[in-house]
């Protein structure tokens, strides 16, 4: 049952692999932790600009008037542009479940793994310190009175092999389940973003065709009867002189492209109600709340600009 002194060693090595083996899985998955938590608060940044950037176009659209293409292509673009924050939402929601949680996880599975370890290093201490008193013990006092002491080391090497084997099986589930958790939640990390990219590229294109669709041409000219009417000059005598300086008459003028000023915006959909979206930035992660990196103030800047 007595061990000798290279089996200790071995033992010894053992302890110190799985030591180091711990650390390493500690320090990295909290680098990777801190990192996509990072990218989420980023995105989650990202997300609120856009919604501002979607409700000031629609504020720009209620109070625009004079260019009537413009106005109808950027309610459109606001809304197609809204609809990608939405996708960005649902993104950050996803990331900071499937992908930030279980690297944070890894904090207190590590913190657990630590204690077997400590619990099977401790067990090897006793049966060494154990093994140095009865090896004392025979030198000093040879015959039958170590006999206490010999029984207390087979019980200290009892719990030090159980420790031991414990140890190992722990390790084994330990690494299987970080390589299967690493494994899933990049792959996790991935779809969620090529999901998210796949839709936004979708809604983009249809914001590239609302800004195309915008005609300069025609707002041009609707402005321009606009700036002759604040002249107190009247439909009918806009269009007298308009047939007289072209020498015959602009169809788009009398078939309705004029539009007056009570047109309002009530078949729109009404951005305006559309509540603030926050990230949560408590997210759990293995060292403890971090300084966000998100230092920048918007609203400081631009009053300094001001």
């Amino acid at each position: 049952m007595l061990r000798n002194t290279k089996e200790f060693k071995v033992t010894e090595n053992q302890t110190k692999f799985s030591q180091n083996r711990i650390q390493h899985v500690e320090k990295y998955f909290g680098l990777l932790c801190d990192t996509l938590a990072s990218i989420t608060r980023k995105n989650a940044r990202l997300r609120d600009k856009g919604d501002l950037l979607s409700k000031h176009l629609m504020e720009y659209c209620e109070a625009e008037k004079a260019n009537v293409t413009t106005r109808n292509s950027l309610i459109k673009f606001a809304e197609n542009f809204s609809a990608i924050q939405d996708y960005r939402d649902a993104q950050i929601n996803r990331l900071d479940t499937k992908v930030v949680r279980p690297f944070a996880c890894y904090g207190s599975i590590c913190k657990n793994m630590k204690g077997i370890v400590k619990t099977s290093v401790a067990s090897h201490s006793k049966e060494w310190k154990q093994k140095q008193q009865l090896d004392k013990l025979r030198q000093n006092a040879p015959g039958d009175s170590h006999q206490i002491a010999q029984t207390e080391l087979e019980r200290a090497t009892h719990d030090a092999v159980h420790y031991s084997h414990a140890l190992e099986a722990e390790m084994e589930k330990f690494e299987k389940e970080k390589i299967v958790e690493l494994k899933r939640t990049l792959a996790n990390f991935v779809k969620i973003e090529m999901a998210f990219h796949a839709r936004a590229l979708e809604y983009y294109a249809k914001c590239a065709e609302n800004i195309y669709a915008i005609d300069e041409s025609q707002d041009l000219e609707e402005f321009s009867c606009r700036l002759l009417a604040t002249g107190g000059f009247t439909r009918q005598e806009l269009q007298g002189t308009m047939l007289s300086s072209t020498g015959g008459y602009d169809q788009t003028i009398g078939t309705g492209t004029y539009r007056s000023e009570e047109s309002t915006f009530s078949e729109e959909r009404d951005h305006d109600n559309r509540p603030q979206r926050q990230y949560n930035r408590n997210t759990n992660i293995m060292y403890g709340d971090l300084e966000d990196d998100d230092t920048e103030d918007d609203d400081e800047e631009a009053n300094r600009l001001r």
